[in-house]
């Protein structure tokens, strides 16, 4: 889970990040949680640089990044003072928005002190029409030192993002269907560990270069924790239109840190 922060960003000079904060903040999305964490509602900004390489849809890994930090803040709620890690997330892309702007709508299905579970849906502000769906399960962290941060009601980021998702964090290609990206602590979730939604990117990466093709579905398991790095994801081909995804802490003897399903879209990229 992302650390939470009502905060705007502003870019650096020549399309450089601001690096003082995290890379959420240079996303555009806000949400408000009601009824004690176990709804929220809010809305999120699709930039050009947000998108698929065809252009078509949002990136899979920017909306379950959303979805992390919704059902992550809630699961807050219940767990305090242990801090919520997620157990495992998946989106599904439905129908290309009409417009860049979508309506996020969030409900908690079970709300527990060690186990959360959140839904979160996406909808087209033109139309209505629901573009993505995501289901997340969050569990208190085992490790004592994992505490949570202060539990907050609401998530605001102003950013614009000067440069593709994949570039602003950081994460390159070193081969078709092999991504990887540095732990640095502008990708850092709450307890030091590279952030969910950068382990999604990777493997989104990863899957796109070796099918020529955008993701429109991603199911990612959470086995461990890059702490090291850096974290490196590794696609092969189930079939025609599903791939998986390996991703490992190369810092950590090759540690299998997540295990991830990717679906294909019909477009080339």
């Amino acid at each position: 889970m992302t650390e939470p922060a009502n905060l705007s960003t502003n870019s650096g000079s020549q399309g450089i990040p601001d690096r003082s904060e995290t890379f959420v903040h240079g996303m555009n999305f806000n949400f408000q949680l009601e009824d004690e964490g176990r709804r929220a509602s809010g809305r999120a900004v699709i930039s050009d640089v947000l998108r698929t390489p065809s252009g078509r849809w949002p990136r899979s890994s920017y909306l379950l990044t959303i979805a992390d930090c919704a059902v992550g803040i809630a699961s807050c709620f219940t767990m305090n003072p242990r801090l919520p890690v997620t157990v495992d997330i998946s989106v599904r892309l439905l129908t290309p928005p009409a417009g860049d702007v979508l309506d996020i709508d969030v409900s908690i299905l079970k709300v527990g002190r060690t186990v959360t579970t959140g839904v979160t849906r996406f909808l087209d502000a033109e139309t209505g029409t629901l573009v993505a769906s995501s289901f997340a399960t969050f569990a208190a962290s085992p490790r004592p030192q994992d505490t949570s941060p202060e539990v907050i009601a609401s998530m605001n980021t102003e950013g614009t993002m000067p440069l593709p998702f994949p570039e602003f964090v950081g994460a390159r290609v070193i081969e078709p269907g092999v991504a990887e990206v540095a732990l640095t602590p502008f990708l850092f979730n709450a307890a030091q560990a590279l952030q969910g939604g950068i382990v999604a990117l990777l493997g989104e990466l990863a899957a796109e270069t070796l099918a020529n093709r955008d993701v429109i579905e991603l199911d990612v398991r959470y086995l461990s924790a890059v702490r090291v790095g850096p974290g490196v994801a590794t696609a092969t081909r189930l079939s025609e239109d599903i791939l998986e995804v390996e991703v490992r802490d190369g810092g950590r003897d090759d540690r299998l840190v997540g295990l991830i399903t990717a679906r294909m879209g019909d477009e080339p990229r």
